[in-house]
């Protein structure tokens, strides 16, 4: 069912009509984004060296050399930041959803060193909502990117 402004198409002379898939898609998208972008602000605001250093404190056991622990600790906030403020714009959506799952393959990846089975699945969980909102690219119509294609010619 098509809606206008939250109404039914024919209880309203709107000419604005969005679909259940794009209202899905928005609201996924504005949900991980949401959680993406206060993960990054959390740990860039006071909290940034702390999480570096108890990142590399973590993995001190693994084989992974301390210096790519603690380079990868410190790109995790920019990173998550820049991925929150694009999903929320619904700017660059697809490159945001890729970098995204890559991002959680690269934390489950790490989170498996360390034997954190509960939190691969909150990191599996991630690579879902990620792979379902790239699957349903096409639904993005309420972001920039959406605004933006329709201005094409």
């Amino acid at each position: 069912m098509n809606y206008r402004y939250g109404m039914p198409d024919n209880e309203t002379p709107l000419d604005v009509t969005v679909s259940d898939a794009a209202l899905a898609h928005a609201l996924l998208r504005l949900a991980l984004g949401t959680s993406m972008l206060v993960h990054g602000l959390v740990r860039i605001g006071g909290y940034f060296w702390p999480f570096v250093d108890q990142t590399a404190k973590q993995f001190a056991a693994t084989p992974i050399p301390p210096s790519m622990v603690r380079i990868s600790a410190m790109l995790i906030p920019p990173v998550e930041l820049l991925l929150g403020m694009l999903l929320i714009l619904g700017l660059w959506t697809r490159f945001a959803l890729v970098l995204g799952g890559l991002e959680m393959c690269a934390l489950i990846a790490g989170s498996s060193l360390l034997t954190q089975w509960e939190i691969v699945a909150i990191q599996l969980a991630y690579t879902f909502f990620f792979a379902i909102l790239l699957r349903h690219c096409q639904s993005n119509r309420l972001s920039l990117d959406g605004w933006i294609g329709r201005r094409s010619p």
